[in-house]
C-alpha cells in the first residue's frame, strides 16, 4: 500500500478539467501548468498564453522543415514550446533532455527512453522507480502468477463414468507419449501400448510395442528413476487408478499387453 501511494505522488494530473489522467512524464505549459502527452498542444487546452503571443507575432510563411527527433530511425517531431522565448518572435521552439542537451519526440524524451548518457538518477528516483515496477507487477493483466502444480483428477467411481474418464486419458496419454525404448521410436499407433509411470501428480507417460516382454519394460523404467533400491529385488506392478494399494505383479517373461490395458499405470515396488 506504501508503494502504491508513493507511485501516485509522481507526476502530474493533466490540468484539462475533463481529462485529469495521472502522467508520469507531464509537460509544463508556458502557462505554468501541467499537461498530458494528448492534452499538451494549445489547442487542446485553449492556452491563453499562446493566443497573447500569436496576436503579437507577425502571420509570416516560414521554410524552415520542422526539427526531428535526435534518436536514431525515429522520424517524428521534437516535442517542442508553445510560447515564443524571452527576446525572440519564434514560436516551437524545441524542448531539450537536460541530461544530454539534445531534442527528442513526445515518445522518446524521457532519459531511460534514449538512453541519455548523462542521467544519474539520485537513490529516490531509483526507489520510486522499483516501486513503479512493483505496481505495474502487481496490476498488470499479462503478468503471470506463479506455476502451481496440476491437483489429481478425480477418478469417478460410476462404472459409465470410469469408462468415459479412461477414454479421455488415453487421449491425452498417446499426445504427450514418449518412447520408452530408445531402439524403437517410429511404431504405428495401433501397434504401440501406452502406460503411465511413477505417482502423481506428475507421473511420466511412454508407449512401448505390444510385443515387448515385461522383463525388458523393468529394465527400461527402472533406468528412468531414482527411487528404485537396487539393492533388493524389485518388480513391475500394475496399479488401479481408483485405489494405488491394489497392484499386481506382473510376470517378466510375457508382453506386457497380454497383462495389462492400454493406458495402465504402472509402479516399481520391492517383491520381498
Amino acid at each position: 500500500m506504501d508503494n502504491d501511494r508513493s507511485v501516485l505522488s509522481v507526476g502530474e494530473h493533466c490540468s484539462l478539467s475533463s481529462c485529469n489522467v495521472q502522467d508520469f512524464l507531464p509537460i509544463l505549459c508556458y502557462c505554468q501548468r501541467y499537461y498530458c502527452r494528448d492534452h499538451i498542444t494549445p489547442d487542446e487546452h485553449q492556452c491563453p498564453t499562446l493566443q497573447f503571443t500569436l496576436a503579437e507575432t507577425p502571420n509570416e510563411p516560414t521554410t524552415t522543415p520542422s526539427p526531428r527527433c535526435s534518436l536514431e530511425n525515429c522520424h517524428k517531431k521534437v516535442l517542442t514550446t508553445f510560447f515564443a522565448a524571452q527576446g525572440s518572435n519564434v514560436i516551437g521552439s524545441p524542448i531539450l533532455c537536460t541530461g544530454c542537451n539534445t531534442s527528442f519526440c513526445v515518445k522518446h524524451r524521457h532519459p531511460k527512453s534514449h538512453v541519455c548518457p548523462g542521467e544519474n538518477p539520485t537513490k529516490q528516483q531509483s526507489e520510486e522507480s522499483k516501486a513503479f515496477q512493483a505496481v505495474l507487477a502487481k496490476n498488470s493483466p499479462s503478468t503471470k502468477a506463479p506455476s502451481r502444480p496440476r491437483p489429481k483428477s478425480k477418478v469417478p467411481t460410476d462404472p459409465i463414468k470410469l469408462e468415459q474418464y479412461k477414454k479421455i486419458e488415453l487421449i491425452k496419454m498417446r499426445h504427450r507419449a514418449l518412447p520408452g525404448d530408445p531402439k524403437q521410436t517410429s511404431l504405428s499407433l495401433d501397434q504401440r501400448i501406452h502406460v503411465k509411470f511413477g505417482e502423481d501428480p506428475t507421473p511420466k507417460v511412454f508407449w512401448f510395442s505390444k510385443i515387448i516382454i515385461v522383463g525388458r519394460v523393468l529394465d527400461l523404467l527402472s533406468s528412468t528413476s531414482e527411487m528404485v533400491n537396487r539393492d533388493v529385488p524389485f518388480g513391475l506392478y500394475s496399479v488401479d487408478e481408483g485405489d494405488e494399494s491394489r497392484r499386481q505383479l506382473l510376470k517378466n517373461s510375457e508382453p506386457l499387453s497380454a497383462q495389462i490395458g492400454d493406458g495402465a499405470r504402472l509402479q516399481i515396488h520391492p517383491t520381498t
